[in-house]
């Protein structure tokens, strides 16, 4: 009995340990039944991507109506209501920030998130500048992305050490899924007899651009994943200087950080076990709460200054000789009618229970946001 209590345990630490340490190793699923469906619903917005063994779709519907996102995905797929049904994993807006938010207690973490969104941001000014030349009037469109550009230079400019990062994250990734969509929904009237030449169009857009900051997210991550697995390895008392320096190299592959932890559970009694674990969850469950509640105030701010980082932007653009006198009224105007809807949304959330900081399915990786054209 002690002893199957005894591997419960360091299989419970294991499992609490590793999804917020462990360097992302890079590996397909090759297994016969493999389906994996994703949901990431932003604002009236759903954005799908579907994998199977024989087959990767993705596509963007304007409703956020999950059953007709399924009725959709079994329309475009081979797949099975009970399949699609034991494998889609649906998010909402507020939840994949949260989940973003959850990394950024530390400075890598949110050196990672801000790398992450300057690429989002750059690939969706490659693939517009791809669109736009399909189109017929282009001034909208154009206007559009080179305030995308100011955007961009906001994120770059960002301390990831300040003590508004998750503000200014939560800001700007907000403004990029706004401009996103409104480039998205200006294009749209545009281009309905000219699906299939854009699409090929976007096929052979040049993202060499986006090499770069593959390579410094890389980096990044792997800063991210040395420091938690440095806390982890306080945690469990492992105190050997060869296994520490090879933590803080960063360069530990999974099966090494697995060996690692197995091996000093191994080392430790019951008790100890119990000890670990419980400090492990303290610490994720305070990081989170933390990131979390700045991610809850950053979004209420975020709506009420909304308005005015747009008009700084519009000023930045005039500085640099363009003319955006009447995209200026047009923006401003659209941005009242946004504020006013989300600020009905905001109600109808107060009213709800909260119960985010309860959740243990976060997932702790990290991710890109999708955001795209």
């Amino acid at each position: 009995m002690k002893k199957t209590l005894s591997i419960m345990l360091m299989l419970l630490l294991v499992a609490a340990m590793l999804p917020m340490a462990l360097a992302q190793d890079e590996t397909t699923d090759q297994s016969s039944d493999h389906i994996k469906i994703e949901v990431k619903i932003e604002g009236d917005t759903s954005r799908v991507k579907v994998e199977t063994n024989d087959q990767e779709e993705s596509f963007s519907l304007e409703t956020t109506d999950l059953e007709e996102v399924i009725t959709e995905i079994m329309s475009r797929t081979d797949l099975t209501r009970d399949q699609i049904d034991a494998n889609i994993n649906v998010e909402r807006d507020d939840e994949v920030v949260n989940n973003e938010v959850d990394e950024m207690n530390t400075i890598p973490g949110a050196k990672v998130r801000l790398l992450q969104l300057e690429r989002a941001i750059t690939r969706n000014i490659l693939r517009g500048k791809e669109v736009i030349k399909h189109t017929d009037n282009t001034t909208e469109l154009e206007s559009i992305l080179s305030e995308m550009e100011v955007l961009k230079e906001e994120v770059q400019n960002t301390d990831p050490s300040a003590t508004d990062a998750v503000k200014r994250y939560v800001e700007l990734r907000q403004d990029a899924s706004d401009l996103t969509k409104k480039f998205r929904d200006a294009a749209r009237t545009q281009l309905k007899d000219k699906a299939d030449e854009v699409r090929s169009g976007l096929k052979d857009v040049d993202e060499t651009e986006l090499e770069d900051l593959d390579t410094r997210i890389a980096k990044e991550r792997r800063a991210f994943n040395s420091e938690r697995m440095r806390l982890l390895a306080d945690i469990l008392g492992i105190t050997d200087s060869d296994t520490l320096a090879k933590i803080d190299s960063g360069d530990l592959t999974a099966q090494e950080a697995l060996d690692i932890l197995m091996n000093r559970l191994k080392e430790m009694t019951t008790q100890e076990r119990l000890d670990a674990f419980a400090r492990v969850r303290e610490e994720k469950v305070k990081a989170r709460v933390d990131a979390r509640t700045k991610a809850e105030e950053a979004r209420k701010e975020a709506l009420q200054e909304r308005e005015s980082r747009i008009k700084e932007r519009l000023a930045e653009l005039e500085k640099r000789g363009e003319d955006v006198e009447k995209y200026r009224d047009e923006r401003l105007q659209a941005q009242e009618a946004n504020t006013d809807d989300s600020r009905k949304d905001d109600t109808t959330e107060d009213n709800k229970t909260d119960s985010t900081t309860s959740d243990d399915k976060t997932d702790d990786n990290m991710s890109e946001d999708s955001s795209r054209y």
